[in-house]
């Protein structure tokens, strides 16, 4: 870009100018693409009987359903699928700004103070947790027949969580819902912290509950 206006913005997104940023053969190299910016959390729906994790994967970058599922695809039907699906969620968070800072998978369900409990006696995994701006919740169906829904709960908005089909819930509710759309407990979660070009290293815990 030897041609280009030393007094214009740089292309770069900086709003500096080219002779001081990019163009400046001695001067810091910034980004050469624009940082994502952090969206505050908007309830996003979603439009397939399995689309909830499409629809929290949306509200986690904060885009809509349709540009999150051109993205990362439809939910996996294999094993192997499932690998390639979740290669493709975590750089469709990256590129976004987002990562996963924990995970904590269970084998049987609890309720939200056990899961807290869990969460308290691991140092790190706690701390984690109380740096992450979101997370995704798991949770069981109390029919057991339906596969696995997930919600999201956001940070500045601690007592509700957006659940992408039923919309937001008080967190203290959550596991009370009567109907067919009601939830036994909790299968784990996913903790998101909003760092851009920053990467996290992701603790994951599995757990023997019940």
């Amino acid at each position: 870009m030897d041609n280009f206006p030393v007094n214009e913005p740089c292309p770069c997104g900086s709003g500096v100018k080219y002779k001081k940023c990019h163009g400046h053969p001695v001067a810091e190299m910034r980004p050469s693409r624009r940082l994502p910016v952090y969206e505050p959390i908007k309830l996003v729906r979603q439009e397939h009987v399995d689309g909830c994790a499409i629809a929290t994967a949306a509200m986690v970058a904060g885009i809509s359903y349709r540009e999150t599922l051109a993205a990362i695809g439809a939910r996996p039907t294999s094993d192997e699928s499932a690998a390639i699906y979740l290669t493709r969620e975590g750089k469709f968070f990256n590129d976004r700004g987002w990562w996963v800072s924990a995970q904590l998978v269970l084998k049987t369900t609890v309720d939200l103070d056990a899961l807290d409990a869990l969460v308290e006696r691991d140092v790190k995994m706690s701390k984690a947790v109380k740096n992450a701006q979101r997370l995704r919740v798991f949770l069981a169906f109390s029919d057991g027949k339906k596969p696995d829904h997930s919600v999201i709960w956001d940070k500045d908005n601690e007592n509700v969580v957006y659940d992408p089909a039923l919309g937001v819930i008080p967190i203290s509710q959550l596991l009370r819902l009567p109907g067919e759309q009601s939830y036994a407990g909790t299968l784990g979660f996913m903790s998101f912290t909003f760092q851009p070009e920053k990467p996290i290293q992701t603790l994951i815990s599995q757990e023997m509950s019940g």
